[in-house]
């Protein structure tokens, strides 16, 4: 559990990143629903409460829509 809190504490330091990871916690890409962006990321517990496997998943897929984002503009060594 200590690990996911000093997780959650670092992606807190980043809001467009906890904003991005957050709305894939809440709702998977594939169903293309927006979630409003979280100005005071201090009051969202939104990653506190996902469970370890929705966190994880929220992470892998920012990471991969990263990677592919990279690639499709060339900037990418992958």
């Amino acid at each position: 559990m200590k690990f996911k809190e000093e997780l959650i504490t670092e992606l807190k330091k980043y809001p467009d990143l906890y904003n991005e990871v957050r709305s894939e916690i809440i709702v998977p890409s594939l169903e293309n629903n927006e979630i409003p962006y979280v100005e005071e990321i201090s009051n969202d517990h939104t990653l506190e409460r996902a469970d370890d496997k929705k966190l994880i998943a929220g992470l892998v897929n920012n990471l991969k829509y990263y990677i592919e984002y990279e690639q499709e503009i060339g900037e990418s060594d992958i």
